[in-house]
């Protein structure tokens, strides 16, 4: 790709195609290949040609490839078996992960239209002061697929968009932490375990969940609610809240790290494959 992001061939130059479709070095070693079996003389364009194109070729079959994810060989990260796997249990886990979040969101009033409260400086006759301003809730950063989906856990829930009522000016903000600490709660509450201060404390390695949660309680008095609402963020479309994995190209897009507009990084392939068959036996995902 050259810098003004015109495809350019390393082989022979030309734009429109790479090395790896490239007509000229086909055409040179299809001359080689015909002139050899003839006996004839061969010059070491086409002879050179030959090489490279047979080089080539062994790189791309699937037997001498190593998957990126699991580190196997015999097959690409698309085509990962473990990677596939992991992506049919984050189905499943939110098939039940959907309704407890409507449920939850609902329960605790964080809806389109809610009031938050947020601390700033504000200067007051003549003299700043900090003071709990009211925002109102947006929505969800629109930057940031599956805003809600069981993976934030591991990555981080997306941020949402507020305005403040005293300038109307609009700022993205983190999820309050009250909302995440209600998210956390149902998704690994478990009865007869409490929750621990931090991931070392004794009640968090007796907890069934805690200790293999990256991301745990924040401070639930930071970000309050000031006034609920049960309005939809997506319009009563809630599936939009979460991560689409019907299409190929959007499976293509989960545990996958490095360039590319990607969902999710590969560590969190191995958080769902952990966390998977605990959820299976603590909270009833099938």
């Amino acid at each position: 790709m050259s810098w003004n992001g015109t495809l350019r061939c390393s082989y022979c130059y030309e734009s429109g195609h790479s090395k790896r479709k490239c007509p000229t070095m086909k055409q040179r070693h299809d001359q080689y290949v015909a002139l050899t079996e003839a006996g004839e003389d061969v010059t070491w364009r086409q002879r050179s040609a030959h090489r490279e194109y047979k080089e080539m070729q062994e790189t791309l079959k699937e037997s001498n490839k190593t998957c990126t994810y699991c580190r196997e060989g015999g097959h690409r990260v698309l085509t990962c078996p473990m990677r596939l796997g992991d992506v049919d249990k984050l189905k499943k886990i939110n098939r039940w992960w959907k309704p407890l979040v409507t449920k939850t969101l609902r329960e605790i009033g964080f809806g389109k239209g809610a009031l938050i409260a947020r601390s700033k400086w504000v200067v007051v006759n003549g003299e700043h002061e900090k003071r709990e301003i009211p925002h109102i809730v947006l929505g969800f950063n629109g930057d940031h697929y599956g805003p809600l989906d069981f993976t934030g856990f591991a990555e981080g829930f997306a941020g949402i968009m507020v305005m403040d009522t005293t300038t109307m000016d609009r700022e993205r903000v983190y999820l309050p932490p009250s909302v995440h600490n209600a998210l956390f709660h149902a998704a690994f509450g478990v009865e007869g375990h409490e929750f621990g201060e931090s991931r070392w404390s004794p009640e968090s390695n007796a907890h069934p969940f805690q200790a293999h949660v990256p991301r745990g309680l924040g401070q639930s008095n930071a970000l309050p609610l000031l006034a609920p609402s049960d309005t939809s963020f997506c319009g009563g479309d809630e599936d939009k809240l979460f991560f689409p994995l019907k299409k190929k190209r959007e499976i293509n897009k989960m545990f996958r790290s490095g360039k590319g507009e990607y969902f999710t990084e590969e560590n969190t392939g191995c958080f769902i494959r952990k966390i998977y068959p605990l959820l299976k036996k603590h909270k009833g995902v099938k």
